[in-house]
């Protein structure tokens, strides 16, 4: 006798083959079964993809803690579903390796590509979509379009909503940014 959640299993199985056999040749986009976090019922609900052997969860929760000599030196993140590791990405560039502070690496302008098949249904892929703030400047955006890019314009402030703290293991010395999209965050310290 199967467990609750093996029967759940070996039915989101059957109905992951059921629409493999149906899926025309050549489509190679993922299936809520094979990728997401839930699945679509035949009511129109959604369960939860159960852990199997074999299966791919998939989340897209990424808080970030970044080590110095095994030192927790940084702690950042964004809500966001799949764009938050590209916001995530160009904060860190922007602190790390561009020396910005961390305020100045959450305020510059945000960007993120929509070309990966997306994790929530109906898992969506615009090849070559580039997203940029309006604040990037115009001779950018023209270059990106001359490269090849969809370039599509947000709002000046829209992308994003990186958070970060730091804290220097030799000094102790606390460091905080927050993220004035949205006006969701505030950075403050004793």
């Amino acid at each position: 006798m199967l467990r609750p959640v093996e029967a759940q299993g070996a039915a989101a199985e059957d109905r992951r083959e059921e629409r493999e056999r149906e899926q025309p040749a050549g489509d190679v986009r993922p299936r809520p079964a094979d990728e997401g976090e839930r699945e679509r019922r035949e009511d129109g609900g959604e369960d939860q993809v159960p852990l199997a052997p074999g299966r791919r969860p998939r989340t897209t929760l990424t808080p970030t803690l970044v080590h110095r000599d095994g030192e927790p030196v940084l702690a950042c993140g964004s809500p966001g579903g799949d764009q938050q590791d590209q916001w995530q990405l160009l904060f860190l560039l922007r602190h790390l390796v561009g020396g910005q502070s961390l305020q100045e690496a959450i305020d510059a302008p945000m960007w993120h590509t929509t070309s990966f098949p997306g994790s929530f249904y109906p898992r969506d892929i615009e090849p070559a979509v580039l997203v940029v703030e309006d604040r990037v400047d115009d001779d950018v955006v023209t270059e990106l379009t001359r490269r090849g890019h969809d370039v599509r314009l947000s709002g000046a402030w829209s992308l994003g909503r990186m958070c970060a703290v730091s804290r220097d293991p030799a000094s102790g010395l606390l460091g905080a940014g927050a993220n004035p999209r949205g006006m969701q965050g505030y950075a403050t310290g004793r």
